[in-house]
């Protein structure tokens, strides 16, 4: 059943607007002045207060006791019981946890310990979304949030592989580099679509994502900050 605009915007909240009744996990979205949702991360309202843990493409960032207003949607599978378990999950990643930006994601994630778990054989290249995906996933222990391979290197910037190639030969002069490996794994998933799998069962497929990233754009749209 397709999810209307009035249930998405009934559960999308801004943390300017929206006391805090009991601790939650939740995905967190920053729109810029023309209503694009330009960064994501992970909110975590905990003892009364909002923390963002997020990649900000230089840097692994736990801010705790947040002011500045972001929107936000809950994740529904992660319980109220568990926030102090995801609370103490994300600390131990920010100590452990060193990516470096890049449109890859390869389906590996943070285990327990904070570490990097790859079986693909990619590093610790994602963005943002990729790196809160890999956060959720190594806490929820399922075999799949987002079920990853249905999004492919659409919307990865034509110019970015290239480079990338170039400047890992120049960094690793004597290492082999598997280009087939890393084109295997370039995808991007936007921040919206990391929005809308908020709204749906995981694991999280593109199809479903599709039917209602609009509605979603829309109702990001419409919380941006005035100019």
């Amino acid at each position: 059943m397709l999810i209307t605009l009035e249930e998405i915007n009934g559960e999308l909240l801004r943390t300017d607007s929206h006391e805090i009744d009991s601790d939650f996990v939740g995905v967190a979205i920053y729109v810029d002045k023309d209503g694009v949702a330009h960064h994501s991360g992970l909110v975590i309202a905990y003892q009364g207060n909002y923390n963002l843990f997020h990649y900000t493409g230089s840097d692994v960032e736990f801010n705790d006791n947040v002011t500045r207003a972001f929107i936000f949607k809950k994740l529904k599978f992660v319980s109220k019981e568990e926030v102090s378990a995801f609370y103490a999950h994300c600390l131990v990643i920010q100590q452990n946890a060193n990516p470096t930006y890049g449109y890859f994601f390869a389906g590996d994630y943070y285990d327990k310990e904070g570490r990097y778990f790859s079986q693909s054989g990619v590093e610790e290249y994602m963005t943002c979304v990729g790196f809160c995906i890999s956060v959720v996933k190594g806490f929820i222990e399922t075999e799949e949030y987002f079920y990853y391979e249905d999004w492919t290197e659409d919307g990865v910037p034509i110019w970015f592989f290239q480079q990338f190639i170039k400047q890992l030969r120049e960094q690793n002069p004597n290492a082999t580099i598997d280009e087939r490996l890393f084109r295997r794994h370039l995808r991007r998933i936007t921040p919206t679509e990391y929005t809308a799998g908020a709204y749906l069962d995981i694991p999280v497929r593109k199809n479903k994502v599709d039917q209602i990233v609009e509605p979603v754009r829309k109702a990001l749209f419409d919380r941006r900050p005035a100019k």
